[in-house]
């Protein structure tokens, strides 16, 4: 029987794919929407609910594969991913086996590295939305689009100096 190991595409993630597909695991590796290869926009959009409910979606794909033992299915992430396998695992039963690697789920820590307001408008700007909620979100890149722009304006992103 053939046992699933889901790999998001993350750091050192490839590698380990390749080494339990030779090893016999069936193995399936994505990005998140809005990141990498996937589509979706805006680019680099965070929402652990989305992410959650898109592996439980490929828990189905897997599942429901004839070369794939659906009773021995595993689910796998590393950082940010690690919260979102822990959170998919936490509803999604199908997944018999939860593996995080440095699991990230609050962001207290790394929020110290935001721009220093960051936290405060984004707190303000959802409650403006829930009191009118034809505000447009309002996104603000991870990642700087180009060194160019991390020199020039480097509170324009969340991680935004070179």
């Amino acid at each position: 029987m053939i046992t699933w190991l889901t790999l998001l595409k993350e750091h050192g993630t490839a590698d380990t794919a390749e080494a339990f597909h030779k090893a016999g695991f069936a193995t399936l590796q994505y990005d998140h929407r809005h990141w990498g290869s996937s589509d979706g926009l805006p680019r680099q959009h965070v929402n652990l609910f989305q992410q959650a409910e898109d592996l439980s979606d490929a828990i189905t794909y897997m599942a429901g594969r004839s070369d794939v033992d659906g009773d021995r299915i595993a689910i796998w992430g590393i950082g940010y991913g690690g919260g979102v396998v822990v959170q998919t695992g936490a509803y999604d039963k199908r997944a018999k086996a939860v593996m995080a690697i440095s699991p990230f789920f609050s962001g207290e820590i790394d929020m110290l590295r935001f721009p220093p307001t960051a936290y405060r408008e984004a707190w303000e700007e959802r409650a403006s939305r829930i009191a009118n909620p034809e505000i447009e979100h309002k996104y603000v890149p991870i990642f700087a689009e180009a060194m160019e722009m991390a020199e020039k304006s480097p509170l324009a992103s969340i991680i935004g100096n070179p």
